[in-house]
């Protein structure tokens, strides 16, 4: 099994009758949640099979969830298997009883038997501080180029195997922080953002994947798959017409020089343990490492 899937889903997922409430707890706190899990599941990842779950019932009623993933990263020149929370909610006439912060508790002694580093994304900060998390703030990075010959082409049906196998044999983009996922986080994170992997481009000439768009002129580069990572000049070529850059990624490998300046309106990277680098190292995060 790839890193992170597990054999069979969670008993609590497996069964059907706890997988509804399940799915309508996730959507009172998220709406729209369960839709976007089925599409994932369509397209062949499975979030029933990548999440470890914390769950508080009511007999049969979901009342709390906190979801833990195994995501592994490049992290300071090491290969790392961190814990990742994800999809933290209590049921909306529950609130305010303890519910999410006894559930949160009983994760992460589960985490911290199983991982060095746990992280999470969150708008909600100060929630997660007193249970040890510090916040990390992410990056953009700016480099200063021109051009763009647009020699791209959406990914297709037919990619879809070898971009797997690409993924698990992926160079890291960054020895900072870099995702290291084989590929089921990338589907899942796709369609969470209701996307597809025929959102993501081929450079058939350089043997690379990308995750680009270009907005008011400016072309985001959120994440390159290869396995040799090609130099930032040889991607920019093949790039759709563009007035400047932005790295969505730790830069090191790509654009050392590149300027940092921090997403402080994109929620906040939080990260509890062994976290090894300094708060004034910037960090840039790939939209397909969330979770």
């Amino acid at each position: 099994m790839p890193q992170g899937v597990r054999q069979r889903p969670d008993p609590d997922y497996a069964d059907p009758t706890r997988r509804r409430s399940l799915m309508a707890l996730l959507d009172d706190g998220f709406p729209g949640l369960s839709e976007r899990i089925d599409v994932a599941g369509r397209d062949g990842f499975d979030w029933d099979l990548v999440t470890w779950p914390t769950i508080v019932w009511d007999g049969d009623e979901a009342v709390g969830h906190v979801g833990l993933i195994e995501h592994r990263v490049m992290l300071d020149g090491q290969d790392v298997l961190t814990g990742g929370i994800h999809a933290v909610v209590t049921r909306s006439d529950r609130r305010g009883r303890g519910i999410a912060r006894d559930c949160l508790a009983r994760a992460l002694a589960d985490a911290d038997q199983r991982f060095a580093v746990t992280k999470l994304g969150t708008d909600l900060p100060a929630v997660y501080a007193p249970h040890g998390f510090v916040p990390i703030t992410v990056h953009l990075f700016a480099v200063d180029h021109a051009g763009g010959e647009h020699r791209g082409r959406p990914l297709a049906e037919a990619d879809r195997a070898s971009f797997l196998d690409l993924c698990a044999r992926r160079d890291p983009v960054s020895w900072r922080f870099a995702s290291l996922d084989p590929g089921w986080l990338v589907g899942i994170d796709l369609a969470l953002q209701r996307r597809t992997l025929a959102d993501l481009v081929a450079l058939d000439e350089l043997g690379a994947v990308v995750d680009w768009e270009v907005r008011d002129g400016v072309l985001h580069l959120h994440d390159v798959f290869a396995e040799e990572l090609p130099a930032l000049r040889e991607l920019l070529a093949l790039a759709p017409p563009h007035t400047s850059v932005r790295l969505a990624m730790c830069p090191d490998r790509l654009a050392p020089d590149a300027v940092p300046f921090p997403q402080l309106d994109e929620g906040v990277l939080m990260a509890r343990g062994a976290w090894p680098l300094p708060a004034d190292v910037p960090l840039g995060l790939s939209r397909l490492a969330e979770h």
